[in-house]
């Protein structure tokens, strides 16, 4: 039995994000994978095999080769939520990044659920907290979204540091079939290089990597000296936030450092970027990457 608060938030999701899917061109999935389908994609040689009822007759004449019609074939995505929970995600300036992040992986599953998409959901932080299989359904993306929305009251207390490695080696190890992974994370991982496994799931499957960047992350304001706290190290210390040149330059070059770096491991594992810079419209940027660049 969910909580009254958590019903009346996975009631505000479903609202927001069906008003924009009512109005959007997004129907059911239709990958790249070649088939009988019925939108056609192009004309190609003839290869031993190849279905002799799709053999484009007068192209053949005009060419003197034996040429064929490929279309793409109908398949929905099978859709893995991976969603951090460690305690880097609970922080923030106006709120959290997980508020952001949890409204995200929620437009996600309704995405899927409106596309006739199979969804299935992991809550992870050094190891996986939580776990749904990807299933299809009105009363199994209740479930994911419930989940995404309570099940981390739990993990916000127990659970404080990443481990991507780990996380990533056992979707590698445990998902077979094809999926759409969308990996939602700060990727800020101090005890693990995850470079290698990341392109191992990326070859196997398609990763879709979404991060949110906090205000603060996009420019420090001037605070004075504040007391902080690494939330995943719990180690204390200052930060002098004081808008003299040396110190605020160091400040901002070091978040932005961190940002290009995460930036140049994931191109380098051929890893799709949604970038989220603020909680405005958040179901019509997804809307607009799936119609736009979520072919696999």
């Amino acid at each position: 039995m969910i909580s009254a608060q958590v019903a009346k938030q996975i009631r505000q999701i479903q609202i927001k994000t069906s008003r924009i899917l009512s109005g959007a061109m997004l129907g059911a999935g239709r990958t790249t994978y070649k088939g009988a389908g019925f939108d056609f994609d192009q004309v190609r040689e003839y290869t031993q095999g190849d279905d002799l009822r799709f053999i484009d007759w007068k192209s053949t004449a005009r060419s003197g080769k034996l040429l064929t019609k490929q279309y793409f074939e109908d398949r929905n995505y099978n859709i893995l939520i991976a969603l951090d929970v460690s305690s880097s995600i609970f922080v923030g300036s106006q709120k959290t990044k997980y508020d952001v992040l949890a409204q995200l992986a929620a437009i996600f599953a309704l995405v899927g659920q409106h596309r006739k998409d199979q969804v299935g959901l992991i809550l992870f932080a050094d190891q996986i907290v939580y776990e749904l299989p990807i299933k299809t359904g009105k009363a199994h993306i209740f479930k994911v979204l419930a989940a995404i929305f309570e099940q981390v009251n739990t993990a916000r207390s127990k659970f404080v540091k990443t481990n991507l490695a780990q996380i990533l080696g056992s979707i590698v190890k445990n998902l077979k079939q094809k999926s759409m992974i969308v990996l939602i994370s700060d990727f800020i991982d101090e005890q693990s290089d995850y470079q290698k496994v990341l392109k191992q799931l990326q070859y196997r499957h398609h990763v879709l990597a979404v991060r949110y960047l906090d205000c603060y992350e996009q420019k420090m304001p001037n605070l004075g000296i504040l007391p902080i706290v690494d939330p995943e190290t719990c180690e204390t210390g200052f930060l002098d936030t004081r808008f003299a040149k040396n110190k605020k330059s160091v400040i901002d070059s070091t978040i932005k450092n961190r940002l290009e770096q995460q930036d140049l491991l994931l191109r380098s594992c051929g890893i799709d970027v949604l970038q989220i810079k603020n909680d405005a419209q958040l179901v019509l940027q997804i809307v607009k990457f799936f119609s736009k660049r979520l072919r696999y």
